[in-house]
């Protein structure tokens, strides 16, 4: 997803773009690890009722 954005994220950043290309493992990682945790988090396995309103 980042891959395509990397030379404008690169320039924004000002660092090149093999350094701007660290923030995509980066970008993988919190995805595998927040998806779960905010399906857990807004009650995906409890019926759909958020953890919260429990």
């Amino acid at each position: 997803m980042l891959s395509g954005l990397l030379p404008d994220i690169a320039r924004d950043l000002g660092v090149s773009v093999p350094t701007a290309g660290t923030l995509t493992p980066g970008f993988a990682v919190g995805m595998v690890v927040g998806a779960p945790l905010m399906a857990l988090l807004a009650g995906a396995g409890r019926g759909g009722r958020p953890y919260w309103c429990s």
